[in-house]
């Protein structure tokens, strides 16, 4: 995806694209801070304060303590939450977490919002399905128990389910609200370095291309001028061709001698043209003639003439100086190569 495609974009398209460049970045470093030294191992040293609903009972490594000096997870009873096995196609971990965010209200019989959801998967098989367990803790049951840790100053970093001397799942990811627990504020650490991240090169990509576009206005500004008088010039050229083109064609269209010569190479010597009249577009001719001699068909062979016809009411009478003949023809608009004298 390059600038000018994100700049010639719609708002809705490119609310779409910051949507999903936002959710695969948090994604991203959700997976790096958990690939971090101690960042796995070190949730499964935390020790375990189990809550009954009044109270919690220390434990680490399946041993009791009196007290958790440090961060804790809190473990809920088993029965506080209902775990479903479900087989579903294999996904990667953030788009199985959004199947089961968006299908929550269906797996599960909780309304949307009413329940914290999470889940473990199994290794999928040949089949392209694994094996999803997925839980539903009430909300109401997960307040309980923070406020009870609030109220114990306890640094809560995973909210469990009990399955006999383990725990499972990790409920406290779907715990949006603020200031609910310590870990919360390193969740908004992280979701402000992302915003600040996204707006710097937001605005770094903003920046670049403003000076991009300055440096191509200075360019055409620059090459105004030049420009200006190449337009200049070609609209002279131009107009001074379409008049030659006039000139030309109106010598055409008056040239009495080009259209002498071409009457005098058509027809025979033994005619003798009495009188010509010529108003640059038709042609009208009389004289007198052989009786053998077919003054029309002489000027059709012509290309300078078309539609020669004969102007005389009847067959006029032989004369001693010939037989008489009147003709009209049109003048072709372009002149055959030949025609000039």
């Amino acid at each position: 995806m390059t600038a000018p495609a994100i700049l010639d974009a719609d708002m809705a398209t490119v609310a779409r694209w910051l949507r999903s460049g936002f959710a695969w970045w948090t994604e991203e470093l959700r997976l790096m801070a958990a690939a971090l030294p101690g960042a796995g191992s070190g949730s499964r040293a935390l020790a375990l304060a189990h809550f009954d609903g009044e109270g919690f009972r220390y434990s680490r490594r399946g041993a009791a303590i009196a007290r958790a000096n440090g961060p804790v997870a809190i473990v809920l009873p088993a029965g506080a939450a209902l775990v479903r096995q479900l087989r579903l196609p294999a996904l990667g971990p953030s788009d199985l977490r959004r199947l089961l965010a968006m299908d929550s209200d269906r797996l599960l019989p909780f309304a949307t919002g009413a329940a914290l959801i999470a889940h473990e998967a199994g290794v999928a098989g040949s089949d392209g399905q694994q094996p999803v367990d997925v839980a539903g803790l009430p909300v109401s049951a997960a307040e309980a128990a923070m406020a009870a840790a609030l109220a114990q100053g306890l640094d809560v970093r995973a909210i469990k389910l009990a399955e006999g001397d383990a725990a499972r799942f990790d409920f406290l990811p779907g715990w949006d609200r603020a200031g609910a627990a310590s870990g919360n504020r390193e969740r908004r650490f992280w979701w402000t370095a992302v915003a600040l991240a996204v707006a710097i090169n937001l605005a770094a990509l903003v920046g670049r291309e403003v000076i991009a576009l300055n440096d191509m206005t200075a360019l055409v500004e620059a090459h105004g001028q030049t420009a200006a008088t190449a337009r200049l010039l070609q609209a002279r050229v131009i107009s001074e061709d379409t008049a030659r083109r006039a000139l030309l064609e109106r010598r055409a269209a008056q040239d009495a001698l080009a259209l002498l010569s071409a009457i005098a190479r058509a027809l025979p010597d033994t005619v003798w043209v009495q009188r010509l009249a010529w108003d640059g577009r038709q042609l009208r001719i009389s004289g007198y003639k052989p009786g053998n001699v077919d003054v029309a068909g002489l000027l059709r062979k012509s290309p300078l003439f078309t539609e020669v016809r004969s102007v005389a009411a009847e067959v006029p009478a032989q004369v001693t100086t010939g037989q008489p003949f009147e003709l009209t023809a049109q003048i072709a608009r372009t002149r055959v190569e030949g025609t000039q004298p």
